[in-house]
């Protein structure tokens, strides 16, 4: 297992290897980097591909303080350092969207593109807001749903 001391956080990773272009994946709300796993067998040939789980999410744990999505970009961008990464594609799914682009905004010199997979860029508003409140609520309470990873990942 990997992890990197990054914003106070030990953050997982995984990463390729590999020579070629690097790309960095972001996973979803409530998901880990798992939900990567077809598209990093698909680009490693030729890509470095590097995915992780954002705090208390899979195998990165939770440390019980608020965060933000600016908060998950600087992670994204503090692994970049701790991997000597000046410059990649940055992407992310949902959740891993909106602070893929907000690592963009932060740092625009250090992105060679952008991977948005069914992502916004507006707010939501307070129902959904409320929705994902429950959902978190449910997965504190109840813990993961492994099968619900593997399903999700399938789908993209």
């Amino acid at each position: 297992m990997t992890f990197a001391k990054i914003n106070g956080q030990e953050i997982f990773y995984t990463d390729s290897g590999g020579n070629g272009p690097v790309v960095i994946l972001a996973h979803g709300f409530l998901m880990d980097q798992t939900m990567f796993d077809a598209q990093v067998a698909a680009l490693s040939p030729e890509f470095r591909v590097i995915t992780w789980d954002e705090r208390g999410c899979g195998q990165t744990k939770w440390d019980g303080k608020d965060f933000s999505y600016w908060d998950s970009a600087d992670d994204c961008l503090g692994l970049m350092d701790h991997l000597g990464i000046n410059k990649c594609v940055i992407g992310g799914m949902s959740q891993g969207g909106f602070l893929t682009m907000r690592a963009a905004l932060k740092a625009p010199e250090r992105v060679n593109a952008l991977i948005l997979i069914d992502t916004a860029a507006d707010n939501d508003n307070e129902e959904t807001l409320a929705g994902y409140r429950m959902m978190v609520d449910t997965w504190v309470q109840h813990g993961p749903v492994p099968d619900l990873t593997g399903v999700i990942a399938n789908i993209i």
